[in-house]
This record gives structure tokens, sequence and C-alpha cells, in this order.
């Protein structure tokens, strides 16, 4: 119960690290293929959690993540570390002439690095149907419905929902602040899972709704749709009642703002951060702000939830995290009660 309950969320967090890792040794750069990339292995791994939840078995296709995947990732990386990155941006014609002779001519015109992102939706596709298959077969054999489990669907296509409608509404966040953002989701997309994963183990109801997650996302959406307003009327020179108001209070808190965490950065040492905050616009800096104080407290929400997760589970078997508890001497050991009546408290 310990392992699973903490290694699933730190392996979702795993995820997105690896994501951004592979993100850059593809070339991807902070665009939307490295967003589809990134979606590609949380879609996966949150299709597996799912699984598991209404089957109560941990399924591993054929080609999964924890085995081949993390072996075809590890090869990447030692190929990139003799040879870099350049391979990826070449197309299928210029680096396998005769490959790109015998497939359709879109696939040899795409780069590397697209058919690789492709290659990882497929393979979701592949787990979607297969995974689907599963929650089916363990829920006909319990004579449940079907409509109940794939509703535990709909929070990530919230989850999915919301990142795209963001970065479409904020091409700034996209093109100067994603790892950032990828972060955030990530700790996001961790908190979820763990609230999921702790459910399964409790046999407790799915985890449907997240308030952490949903409030968060539509903080960023409300934020990218205003600033998006912002920057249309800066330009147009379109402002009118309080709407000018609220502008141009915004405009002078950035003037104030942004020289000082400059000047705080370069007295940090912090150089090139500060070369390049200087250089950002007013919407470019202000929707950084926003998505770095929403990565944080995302982080703080999810290792929250952690700690409740490990006090609680130390608590109930007795035990400490990282140290051996010793036993109390001139303590008399009473009956043990059977971890099968344990009951984790409702808080978690």
């Amino acid at each position: 119960m310990f392992s699973p309950s903490t290694k699933q969320g730190c392996d979702a967090l795993n995820t997105t690290l690896v994501a951004i890792l592979t993100g850059s040794a593809l070339n991807l750069h902070q665009s939307w293929i490295f967003v589809s990339a990134h979606l590609a292995a949380l879609a996966n791994f949150y299709l597996s959690t799912w699984e598991e939840y209404h089957t109560g078995t941990l399924y591993l296709s054929y080609c999964n993540g924890p085995v081949e995947g993390i072996i075809m990732i590890v090869c990447l990386f030692v190929y990139c570390g003799i040879y870099g990155t350049s391979l990826f941006d070449e197309t299928v014609a210029s680096a396998f002439p005769q490959v790109a002779k015998v497939v359709p001519g879109l696939l040899a015109k795409a780069q590397l690095k697209e058919i690789l992102v492709w290659s990882t939706w497929v393979f979701v596709a592949f787990n979607i149907v297969t995974g689907a298959r599963n929650v089916v077969r363990a829920h006909r054999a319990k004579k449940d419905g079907l409509i109940k489990p794939f509703m535990g669907l709909v929070p990530f296509l919230v989850f999915v929902g919301g990142v795209c409608h963001w970065l479409h509404e904020s091409p700034t966040i996209l093109h100067h602040h994603l790892v950032a953002f990828v972060m955030l989701t990530g700790c996001l997309f961790g908190d979820q899972v763990g609230k999921m994963i702790v459910a399964h183990v409790c046999h407790r109801p799915f985890p449907h709704f997240n308030l952490p997650v949903y409030l968060t996302m539509l903080i960023g959406m409300a934020s990218a749709t205003w600033f998006r307003a912002w920057d249309e009327s800066s330009k147009s020179g379109a402002r009118e009642g309080e709407q000018a108001v609220g502008l141009h209070a915004a405009a002078e808190l950035v003037k104030t703002f942004q020289p000082k965490l400059v000047d705080l950065l370069h007295s940090l040492g912090i150089h090139g951060t500060a070369q390049r905050i200087r250089s950002c616009g007013p919407t470019e800096f202000v929707e950084g702000v926003v998505v770095y104080i929403l990565l944080v407290s995302s982080v703080v929400v999810y290792f929250r939830f952690a700690l409740k997760v490990i006090n609680a589970l130390c608590e109930v078997f007795d035990i400490n995290c990282l140290t051996i508890k010793h036993k109390v001497t001139g303590k008399t050991d009473g009956p043990v009660e059977p971890i099968e009546k344990v009951k984790v408290k409702k808080e978690l």
C-alpha cells in the first residue's frame, strides 16, 4: 500500500521531467509539437492508472513506458551525447534517401522528430484500445455498468482542453515560458494521479473533481484572456471606462516591478535571466509572473498532498518514512489488528 501510494505520484512527476529532457534532445524547442509530446506521455500514464483503478491490475502493454520507453529514451540520450542532436531536424528524405523512396511523400518530407512524436501518439492510441478493453472486461465480469468507469477519463480531457486553450490564448507562454508551464502542468497532473491511486488502494470513489487542478486552470485561462485584451487594446489604443483604469494600473505596476526584479537578479548573479526579463514586453513579463506564481502554488499543493499521504500511512502502520522506528522498551506487544481492517483517514 505504501509503495503504490507514493511511487505513482513520483513517477507522474518523472514523466514530465523526462518529457522536458527528451524534448531538448529532439530539438522540439518551445513549440506545439513539444506540448503534444508531453501530453502524449501524460495520457499514457493516466490511462494506465485509470485502468489499474478499475481492474485492480497494472497491465503493461507490449510497448510501454516503464520498459521499452525508458530503453528507447536512454538510447536516444546516448546517441545525442555522442553525435549531437542535428539529425532529428532533418527530413526522412535527407537522412535516409533509400527509405524515402518506399514511403508516402508526407512521411518523406516530415522531420525525424515529428515522426517520433507521431509514433508516441500511435502507442497512446493502442494503449487506449487495450486499456478500454480490459476495463470493459473487468466491469462485465462484475456485471457493472460501463458509463461510470469511462467518466473517469473526463478529468484528463478537461485538463488537456484547459492546457490547449491556455496556450492558444497566450502564445507568449508557448514561446517564452513553456518549460515552467510544463512543470506547472506536471505538478497538477501528479496531484490528480496521486489521488487516483490513493483512491484505488483505499477502495474509495474515483476522484472526478480535483479543486486545485481546476482552479489553477481557470485562473490561467482567465488571466490569458485578460492579457490578450490588454495587449490588443495597448496596440490599438482603444481604452474606455473601467477597462482603461485597469490596464493603466497594470502597466504602471509592470513599469515599477520589472526593473526591480532585474536588479535583484543581477545582484544574485543570475545575469542571463535578468537580461531576458529586461527585454520582455509588458504582456510577456506579466504572463511569465503568473506562470511562475502558479508553478510555486502547484508545487505546494502537490507536496502538501504527498506529506498527508506519508504521515497518514506512517501513523496507520506505526512506522517512520525515511528512518527505522525503534521499539519502545518496557512496552508489551498487544494483538496486531489485521491490515484489512485498518482504515486510512478520510482527509486523504
